[in-house]
């Protein structure tokens, strides 16, 4: 009984394990090429630690950002996260949500197309990572960084 109970333990875990994925990613590599892709029309620019963190003012501890953004005529933003932990990441991807959400409503009465993309904003959190993409083409966005979750 106990031999059955301890293989049984053993298949449940490796069951498990199959379908948790860990991913590694340089968040500043994924950003770089996701701003550098053609998702966006205009120009977007790296946005130094200290900006950052005035957009996001309130990430978990130990969270690492890399954010790209445009001068203010648009909505279009890239930033990638990373966490220490899977709690932490859940945290930033309520802030972005809540960032996004707060910036489309600002939008909405002077720029509607601007606040139109934050609505449709690609937001994905996978183990400790989150990506957030603001742009005019979120079908292409959602693909792209589903090819960095998988």
């Amino acid at each position: 009984m106990k031999r059955t109970a301890a293989l049984l333990g053993a298949v449940m875990l490796l069951l498990s394990a199959c379908g948790t994925q860990q991913i590694t990613l340089d968040i500043q590599a994924t950003a770089d090429e996701l701003a550098q892709s053609d998702l966006f029309g205009g120009d977007i620019f790296a946005i130094d630690s200290d900006i950052a963190a005035t957009m996001y003012p309130d990430l978990p501890e130990g969270t690492s950002a890399a954010v790209y953004a445009s001068s203010g005529a648009s909505a279009d933003e890239v930033a990638v996260f990373e966490s220490k932990d899977e709690d932490g990441a859940k945290t930033v991807l309520k802030q972005v949500q809540q960032r996004f959400s707060d910036r489309r409503e600002s939008y909405a009465d002077y720029m509607p197309d601007e606040a139109e993309k934050l609505k449709d904003a690609v937001v994905r959190q996978s183990g400790v990572y989150v990506i957030a993409v603001v742009c005019a083409d979120a079908d292409s966005a959602n693909e792209q960084v589903d090819g960095y979750l998988k």
